[in-house]
């Protein structure tokens, strides 16, 4: 149930929040990074996000097991682009990527050392 329904919700939430934050760091930190690569993340990390929540629910049990571990790893190349749309190796956003690892701590060391 948990993965069904609370996980893509959570998912939903955090992109859109960290659309948010890449909005925000273009507005007041870094005005000359390019506009357009911050909105076709927001855009697609949305997407994405509304998928998940629109297609687990409708899965079996194994599948959403399966599916859940492949949306974990497409997040982390969505957070790689987040950093590289706001400024690359000078993006504070950088910082945030450490917080990937730790959203898997209770699932066991294996699933943290892979998202590390």
């Amino acid at each position: 149930m948990i993965a069904r329904r609370v996980v893509p919700m959570v998912r939903l939430g955090g992109f859109a929040s960290l659309f948010a934050l890449a909005m925000l760091n273009w507005w007041l930190v870094e005005p000359l990074v390019r506009l357009a690569p911050v909105l076709w993340f927001g855009a697609l990390s949305l997407s994405y996000s509304l998928a998940a929540v629109w297609i687990l629910p409708r899965l079996s049990e194994s599948r959403v097991a399966a599916l859940s571990h492949r949306l974990a790893e497409i997040d982390i190349v969505l957070w790689a682009w987040c950093i590289y749309a706001t400024g690359g190796e000078k993006s504070w956003f950088l910082l945030l990527m450490i917080l990937r690892p730790a959203d898997h701590i209770t699932s066991g060391h294996q699933r943290v050392l892979r998202f590390g």
